[in-house]
C-alpha cells in the first residue's frame, strides 16, 4: 500500500513539476500522462 501512495505522491510531482495540475484528472490519468513525460 505505501509503495502506491509513493507512486501516486511521485506521479503528482512530475504533473506539477511539468506546470499541470493534478487535480484536473484521475489517477488512471494521472499515471498515462506521467508515462508519457
Amino acid at each position: 500500500m505505501d509503495e502506491e501512495k509513493e507512486r501516486q505522491k511521485e506521479i503528482k510531482e512530475k504533473l506539477e513539476s511539468e506546470g499541470l495540475d493534478p487535480e484536473e484528472f484521475d489517477e488512471d490519468e494521472r499515471e498515462e500522462l506521467a508515462d508519457l513525460l
